[in-house]
């Protein structure tokens, strides 16, 4: 959302609905407020772990969905904040090493994080001053 919130929802409940009039609202499980006022504009879920969801505003937060959906424990995959000062545009999780997360932003920044170690393996800035979303589609 474009107030840094994080919505949930259940299709089945959706499409299983016959009140078409109160169909707003229907199928919500879970609307959390995580990047307090900056807008969300990429997340995925880890297709390893299924309880974790890695989402970008100003910096990467991951939410740790199976405790509590309505109130998940999130957290950071390390510091410093190498997008500050720009908007992430793309995450994506390894498809073999569940604990690896790769991010990038508008400013060109790449950053690949390793969530056990708590910090960025290796990041780099492209050279072109293009989005860095273009990097992730040429390449997966």
């Amino acid at each position: 959302m474009e107030d840094g919130a994080i919505t949930l929802w259940n299709v089945k409940k959706i499409l299983s609905s016959n009140d078409t009039q109160h169909l707003l609202g229907k199928g919500c499980i879970s609307a959390a407020q995580i990047h307090q006022g900056v807008p969300v504009q990429s997340l995925e879920f880890n297709p390893n772990k299924k309880n974790l969801l890695a989402s970008g505003g100003s910096e990467v937060l991951i939410q740790d969905i199976s405790q509590n959906l309505k109130k998940p424990v999130k957290f950071k995959p390390g510091e410093p904040n190498f997008h500050e000062g720009s908007h992430i545009t793309a995450i994506s999780w390894n498809r073999i090493v569940p604990h690896i997360l790769a991010s990038a932003s508008e400013n060109g920044k790449i950053v690949v994080w390793d969530l056990k170690a708590s910090k960025s393996i290796f990041q780099f800035t492209e050279p072109q001053s293009t989005p860095a979303q273009s990097y992730f589609n040429e390449t997966s």
